[in-house]
């Protein structure tokens, strides 16, 4: 099923509705990827305090320019922060309700994006109802405070309401509780047309259609001294070829992401295979589902689950112990490397954070420390200079960093570290890995006598190609590494010898005319010693100058390329 033939979720669908006499084609460009910002700071003492959530507002604000803009509005910008559980003390004190609920285990807070043209009572009086079932009781229903005035003219159009839902779930442990809500908020927005933006025990999220700068102003509450924090992520959201809402604006309720799934129409085959609902949204929605259901339904940690979309390498895994060769190698084979292409990742459930890079650091991740916190994020320019404690360093391709929040002390785990917990995990639930090493390397041992070929070869026709997967382009991939030994030219350039490295026989003339994108296009000039080998015509991609005329080049930059004939070769003498 294309982008464009899949259906949507009943939230965007009710928006179309909406918005189709204001913006004709609202909402109807296929889902896209992002290009974003991304920034986590947690508290080294593990201690809630309202400076960690602000100077991560500080920190979205310096990466503006990682954010689109449309109009004049920036594309999205959001914060997953701790409950703001003395906010909420407050609100349960006017209700005249028992403010100590407030600290219990299993006490929750869910934040939705109702739209306008549905009524908030049928939503929340289904999550009254239906949330029994799940061993859910709700205390509180509050509207959010926001202040729509600072919202830019297409945002206002498209603004929800937001409700902000409190209470009790039942549960043994934190997980069993996890699970309850995730149910609950898959059955809500698939019987009503509402976002869940999140739904949690531990963290709440905050998110807005526009540039960083407006997320405090709309959000009025981020801003008071009792909201408080030991750990906040944010996100600047750059969307490449969608028109951005307030539904697919991050954090998710798991992960703010940098980059884009290139292998997404696999993942979400996957989800069906798991019985995990897709979001019908963007690609970084999916993954953030995908990581929801491999949490609570497959009851894996966040770091195991975040190993099974993205496991390391083969050539890495070969460096490891039995064990983890063991471990890695199950994990491949259950899921294989679903989340593929240029990805940053900062993630939190529960009191466990973690942070990632793709396997070829294609998208920048920063981890560096101040006197107070540790941080991660996009660009090391977040913070003043004089504030680090030490000298911030990028994560390495395949990376991947995990902390757990604790009161007392936080210390961040490096990636062989946080692999030994990984490994006591998957023993203590008896996971059945060993053996699966075997596969690192392919068949254990190489056949002693190989048959000669001898039959002729038939070149096979493109119908059983096709029926085997391949495609014109890799025909053409294959074919050009057998008669040349390069990669075919494509939309990265030319990546073969230069001219001036290049074998005598390969001229000047002949290089310049490779259909790359890393080469300039050749000009046509005005001289009237044109050669009889050249070329009958030739892209123009700078003016014509003559003796009767002369282009500046301040007008030549503006000038597009045209296809011009070139004249036949003068006869005279």
């Amino acid at each position: 099923m294309t982008e464009r033939t899949r259906p949507d979720s009943l939230y965007r669908q009710s928006e179309r509705r909406r918005l189709q006499q204001t913006i004709p084609n609202a909402l109807n460009e296929p889902i896209g990827h992002d290009a974003c910002g991304i920034i986590a700071t947690v508290r080294k003492t593990g201690t809630p305090t309202h400076g960690n959530v602000k100077r991560a507002l500080e920190a979205l604000t310096q990466m503006a320019h990682r954010s689109g803009e449309v109009r004049g509005e920036g594309d999205g910008c959001g914060v997953m922060t701790d409950i703001p559980r003395k906010l909420w003390r407050n609100w349960f004190k006017d209700e005249g309700l028992e403010t100590s609920d407030v600290d219990a285990a299993g006490f929750f807070v869910t934040h939705l994006f109702i739209p306008v043209n549905v009524n908030p009572r049928d939503v929340l009086d289904h999550i009254r109802a239906v949330g029994a079932k799940f061993g859910v009781r709700v205390s509180l229903e509050r509207r959010g405070e926001t202040h729509g005035s600072v919202l830019g003219p297409v945002a206002a159009l498209s603004e929800p309401i937001f409700y902000q839902v409190a209470g009790n779930v039942n549960g043994a442990n934190d997980l069993e509780r996890s699970k309850k809500l995730f149910d609950l908020a898959l059955n809500l927005e698939t019987t009503h047309p509402v976002h869940v933006v999140s739904s949690s025990t531990s963290t709440v999220v905050y998110k807005v259609r526009g540039a960083a700068d407006i997320l405090d102003r709309y959000y009025p509450e981020l801003r008071r001294p009792d909201f408080e924090s030991v750990c906040t992520i944010g996100h600047n959201r750059y969307s490449t070829n969608t028109m951005s809402t307030f539904e697919q604006v991050q954090p998710f309720s798991l992960l703010g992401h940098n980059g884009e799934i290139n292998t997404i129409e696999r993942l979400r085959r996957e989800l069906d295979f798991l019985e995990i609902p897709r979001t019908l949204g963007s690609d970084s929605q999916d993954l953030n589902r995908l990581l929801e259901g491999l949490i609570n339904h497959q009851g894996l940690s966040l770091f195991e689950a975040l190993e099974q979309a993205f496991p390391p390498v083969l050539g890495e895994i070969k460096t490891f112990s039995p064990a983890l060769q063991d471990a890695y190698m199950s994990f491949r084979q259950a899921l294989g490397p679903l989340a593929q292409g240029p990805v940053a990742l900062v993630t939190r459930h529960l009191n466990e954070c973690a942070f990632s890079v793709d396997a070829l650091g294609l998208r920048p991740l920063w981890f560096g420390e101040t006197e107070k916190e540790f941080f991660w994020s996009s660009e090391r320019g977040v913070l003043p200079l004089g504030a680090f404690a030490a000298d911030p360093r990028p994560l390495a391709p395949g990376e991947k960093m995990l902390v757990t929040l604790r009161q007392g002390s936080v210390m961040p785990l490096k990636h062989f570290e946080a692999q030994r917990i990984l490994l006591e995990r998957v023993h203590n639930r008896e996971a059945v890995t060993v053996g699966a090493r075997a596969h690192v390397s392919g068949p254990l041992e190489r056949p002693q006598n190989i048959p000669e070929f001898d039959h002729e070869v038939h070149q096979p026709s493109s119908a059983a190609l096709a029926a085997f997967g391949w495609e014109k382009w890799d025909e053409e991939y294959v074919k050009s590494l057998t008669e040349k030994g390069n990669e075919p030219i494509s939309s990265l350039g030319y990546d073969g010898p230069s001219r001036l490295c290049a074998t005598p026989n390969r001229t000047s003339r002949s290089s310049s005319r490779k259909p790359s994108l890393s080469l300039p296009t050749p000009r046509l000039t005005a001289s009237a010693k044109s050669s009889s080998s050249a070329p009958a015509s030739c892209w123009d991609a700078a003016p014509c100058r003559t003796a009767n005329s002369a282009v500046s080049s301040r007008n030549s930059s503006r000038r597009s390329c045209r296809w011009i004939p070139r004249p036949p070769p003068s006869t005279a003498r």
